[in-house]
């Protein structure tokens, strides 16, 4: 499902399992979705990835970027349950995640959870 759709229907599919496409962006430790390349910094209109330790997670899976903002923007596929976000600047956030597969240097990489 795209993040717009979701977002448009957050109320309807709380509780709801679902994978989401779009673009993954982890920045100082928090890690989003965001339709695309352009919406990075527009954090209402991002899903919230809600996982404990998340970062060390990706950090052992996935090569980071080096210096810079961002650790990840990338093309990313997430699996996992919509629900409210417990940050402020996000409309809706998924938890219970169960498959995290980042796109990296064009190969998949899953993401040990």
């Amino acid at each position: 499902m795209q993040i717009i759709d979701v977002l448009a229907q957050r109320e309807i599919i709380k509780g709801c399992e679902l994978t989401i496409e779009g673009v993954f962006v982890m920045e100082r430790g928090v890690g989003y979705f965001v339709q695309a390349m352009n919406k990075i910094d527009d954090k209402s209109q991002a899903i919230l990835v809600d996982h404990p330790e998340l970062e060390k997670h990706l950090l052992s899976s996935v090569p980071a970027y080096g210096g810079g903002r961002f650790s990840y923007c990338d093309i990313a596929v997430v699996s996992g349950v919509i629900k409210e976000s417990t940050v402020i600047e996000f409309s809706c956030a998924i938890g219970q995640i169960f498959d995290f597969i980042v796109h990296k240097y064009g190969e998949p990489m899953s993401v040990n959870l």
